[in-house]
């Protein structure tokens, strides 16, 4: 590996562990976010072997046709009354959601495990009979899911947004990124374990905010989410993570690092975040009886009707082990941190999304295996950071989805890390015209495989509709597509038989714009996210 990015890798492990006490910032366009926290964290464990609440002694029965929504669901109320259990869900087909309606499988209370025999056809099988399309025009895409957590805590018609709370904390006083240490006005309610969200908001007497977390970059005239958040007042910064320790009546430290400086002039605030912990799913399989006949966009339960698991409000998560076979979203997270979604075989008739992800920080999805045909290979959008997609394997080329603001108001997504993948198109993000750029600074791509988008005789690592059709804009067209992924990080990007291009180019690029090292170059050390991990714990 080159040696820059090596000593990249120890400087940054070590720099996001302690605070940095300098007043005044480095230029970021070397600097690689850390990322080595990503996935679920180590916390204490009791030494109680939870309960187990086997769904047959609740009424479902394996291999008939009879609906098993309703013992399922008291088998969780079950659990749920225990203060936690296991949910047994014994090998054996079982149909779930017989009705027309959005009415789910709920998980509603902490350190629930969801716990099947096999995730393959002769294991553990819901089978879901009716899509659950969202019956409002708005958020369609966040259609419940076949298991659904958190939807007590929050309904799915709107995402988690620091502007409704009505409590606040304000920060007391600038604090630089890399610390884990934030002054606030008032400690009083706040205990470690909690999840906070820190927000800031754009003010009109105050320069763009949203224009400083993009580098300053040109909006095009249709980009109006970007382009009036000021005018509006927008918290567009809004990042979520947990209070390790509440030092005094003034001060706490975060389980992870800072990875924006918290300033005042933008009424940094904190509030508290209500979540569930510790849902685990394991060893299931989930079929449906959709006939399939995906096309892109043409109806709303085409693109979102069907769906098996969503963690919802979950810190600390877990799903291994899973099969999904003829849906058209796998697994969603909305407003999750530090979940790991690992060992998932995505197969069936072609969909939307493979795993889909918003507004969601520090989670870690790796070896996923995707036999189906997506429009949308791992997709994440809205104002999530530190998230890792790593060892996916592709049967069919796709390509890796940043999918801009994900509501109005919000950051793009920022620092994330896709590594070790193969048979991947491009980074070819998706997003409605006025929620574009499709990213922010800081996302890193390395040591992945691609084919490239074929631009005339090139084949580019960016790509952008939104230039790439350029009549419909009325501007011109433009290969220069990775502005649209604002100050990404491109590391070891190859193709084994023919050349890869960022706006043309073969060559190392470093500005403000983007940084391209060793193109066309498989790198030696296969995982940034191990050598950073590693690192730490060194």
């Amino acid at each position: 590996m080159n040696k820059l990015i090596t000593s990249l890798l120890v400087t940054l492990s070590l720099a996001s562990c302690t605070n940095i006490k300098t007043k005044k910032e480095e230029d970021n366009s070397t600097k690689l976010p850390f990322f080595g926290l990503a996935g679920k964290l180590q916390l204490p464990q009791t030494k109680m072997l939870p309960p187990t609440f086997d769904i047959t002694k609740f009424g479902a029965i394996a291999n008939d046709s009879k609906d098993d929504t309703e013992a399922i669901q008291a088998a969780i109320n079950a659990a749920e009354n225990a203060g936690g259990g296991t949910v047994l869900i014994p090998k054996g087909r079982y149909v779930v959601l017989s009705d027309v309606s959005t009415k789910v499988i709920e998980i509603n209370h902490s350190n629930i495990h969801i716990k099947g025999e096999g995730q393959g056809s002769d294991g553990s099988i819901i089978v879901s009979m009716n899509p659950r399309t969202q019956h409002k025009d708005e958020f369609p895409w966040l259609s419940p899911s076949v298991f659904h957590t958190g939807l007590k805590i929050h309904d799915t018609y709107s995402f988690y947004d620091i502007k409704d709370q009505k409590e606040k904390h304000k920060v007391q006083k600038d604090t630089p990124k890399g610390n884990n240490i934030i002054t606030i006005d008032s400690t009083e309610g706040i205990k470690s374990g909690d999840v906070i969200l820190i927000g800031m908001q754009n003010l009109k007497d105050q320069p763009s905010l949203m224009k400083k977390l993009m580098n300053q970059v040109k909006f095009e005239s249709f980009q109006t989410s970007y382009i009036q958040a000021k005018e509006r007042e927008d918290w567009s910064y809004q990042w979520f993570t947990r209070v390790s320790k509440v030092i005094d009546k003034h001060n706490i430290e975060l389980t992870h690092a800072l990875r924006h400086t918290l300033e005042t002039k933008y009424n940094a605030s904190v509030v508290k975040m209500p979540m569930l912990q510790n849902i685990t799913f394991s060893n299931l399989r989930f079929e449906s009886t959709w006939k399939g006949g995906y096309v892109h966009h043409k109806t709303k339960e085409f693109d979102y009707g069907w769906s098996a698991i969503a963690l919802n409000r979950v810190i600390n998560g877990h799903i291994q082990n899973i099969t999904i076979h003829n849906y058209t979203q796998g697994v969603q997270l909305v407003n999750s941190c530090n979940s790991t979604i690992e060992d998932i075989s995505i197969t069936g008739i072609p969909g939307h999304y493979s795993v889909k992800l918003y507004h969601s920080n520090d989670n870690l999805f790796q070896n996923i295996n995707v036999e189906a045909e997506r429009t949308h290979g791992p997709s994440i959008e809205g104002a999530s950071q530190g998230n890792v997609f790593r060892l996916f394997t592709f049967k069919t080329p796709q390509p890796l989805d940043l999918h801009g603001l994900g509501g109005i108001g919000f950051m793009p997504p920022m620092n994330n890390l896709f590594e070790q993948m193969s048979n991947v198109i491009a980074v070819m993000g998706g997003a409605a015209p006025q929620n574009t750029p499709h990213a922010g600074p800081g996302n890193v791509f390395y040591n992945i495989e691609m084919t490239g988008k074929k631009h005339g005789k090139y084949l580019e690592v960016f790509h952008s509709w939104i230039y790439q059709t350029p009549d419909k804009f009325k501007i011109e067209k433009r290969d220069d597509c990775h502005i649209q992924y604002i100050g990404s990080k491109v590391i070891g990007v190859y193709n084994t038989n023919k050349t890869l291009t960022v706006d043309h180019k073969v060559n190392n690029i470093l500005n403000k714009e983007v940084m391209v090292q060793d193109l066309n170059q498989k790198p030696k050390t296969a995982s940034l996210f191990l050598s950073q991990k590693e690192a730490l714990l060194k």
